[in-house]
């Protein structure tokens, strides 16, 4: 009796660290890794980007899913490589390290921002710096060395900067979505300051029955001057100025007379602008008669 009851003892005391060490480890033997995470990485429209992961435990292979929360549409590899972003918003992305002898798989999801595309296309108007609009955008910031600033849209008067002659101007032009999400990539456009003087104004047209005057916009001009002259060619005391391209008289009888006129583009600043220019101001035009 004394014997049965020492090996039932033995059988007992044997049994009991096993199954605590079957209990801790999982109850097949594995243990937990280490917390698995998502590396961060910034993702944009039209790149592509290879995902890593940081932490986990053990030899398993890790392999990536898209899931379906996000609002953005890209491909997804099982190896991690993000291809063909098609529109910003957020995308889901779940990682998985397998187990292995010692652990078991583990898991981490992330939410990843995808930041609208870089502007396109670059281009000057007379002194407009214009761009595509950028799919999903709502506000454009435009850089300068270290001046910036936000717009809603895809264009911008450069001649509002101090122009420095004789030397290229760098321009800096970023994008993004209504959410303010990460900003896109930038897209640089360089202009070359290549003018002393702004150009005389051209195509001027007189319509006396609207009783208006109107010409091309001068690039980089702020103001125009318009003079009048008389019958005999000398200027006359009215002289107008005006900021846009168009003048208008509040009755013809101000344009009678045979009278001629001669319109300057103005590029000196007024008071209060913050803007310091040493491009001249244009010679004046051919003269016009009113007629």
């Amino acid at each position: 009796m004394k014997r049965k009851t020492f090996a039932l003892i033995f059988v007992v005391a044997l049994i009991v660290p096993i199954t605590f060490f079957l209990v801790a480890c999982g109850g097949n033997g594995l243990r937990d890794q280490d917390s698995l995470s998502i590396n961060f990485v910034q993702l944009r429209v039209g790149e592509t980007f290879q995902l890593a992961t940081g932490g986990g435990s053990g030899t398993g292979d890790v392999t990536f899913e898209l899931l379906e929360s996000g609002t953005a549409t890209a491909i997804v590899s099982s190896s991690g490589y993000v291809s063909e972003i098609s529109s910003h918003g957020t995308l889901s992305i779940r990682a998985t390290k397998a187990a292995d002898s010692k652990y078991k798989s583990a898991i981490a999801t992330r939410a990843f921002d995808v930041a609208v595309s870089a502007p396109k296309n670059l281009r000057m108007e007379g002194s407009i710096l214009r761009w595509d609009e950028v799919p999903g955008a709502t506000e454009y910031t435009i850089g300068f060395e270290n001046w910036g600033r936000g717009i809603s849209e895809p264009f911008y008067d450069i001649a509002k900067y101090e122009l420095r002659i004789g030397e290229v101007m760098q321009f800096s032009i970023y994008a993004r979505d209504g959410n303010l999400r990460p900003y896109s990539l930038p897209a640089i456009f360089d202009f070359d300051v290549d003018f002393t003087q702004l150009n005389p104004p051209q195509n001027i047209e007189v319509d006396l029955d609207a009783s208006c005057i109107t010409w091309d916009t001068v690039p980089f001009a702020s103001r125009y001057r318009i003079t009048l002259y008389d019958e005999h060619g000398q200027p006359s005391p009215s002289v107008f100025t005006v900021n846009t391209n168009r003048l208008d008289f509040g009755s013809s009888a101000v344009l009678g007379g045979n009278k001629t006129l001669r319109i300057e583009a103005l590029r000196n600043p007024t008071v209060g602008e913050i803007i310091n220019c040493p491009i001249e101001d244009s010679d004046p035009s051919e003269f016009i008669e009113i007629k």
